[in-house]
């Protein structure tokens, strides 16, 4: 079992198709954002022109049942 501590930075990666990213994503059997990571996210979004299409794709990426946000 291999897990992945995805930060901000890899997420953008991610969510702008950098292969690397995507390939560490696919290899994970579990996917955890922190909280911190989270807000960080929801936050960036509030301030873009493209808010719905950056929402969209976090709740689609959070649905997968590999990928959690991590409670502390």
């Amino acid at each position: 079992m291999s897990g992945l501590l995805l930060d901000t930075s890899g997420y953008i990666q991610l969510q702008k198709g950098h292969p690397g990213a995507a390939a560490a994503i696919r290899k994970a059997d579990r996917v955890v954002l922190s909280p911190v990571v989270l807000g960080e996210l929801l936050d960036a979004f509030r301030k873009s022109r493209d808010r719905r299409r950056h929402e969209g794709f976090l709740a689609s990426f959070l649905a997968a049942p590999r990928v959690e946000v991590a409670v502390v």
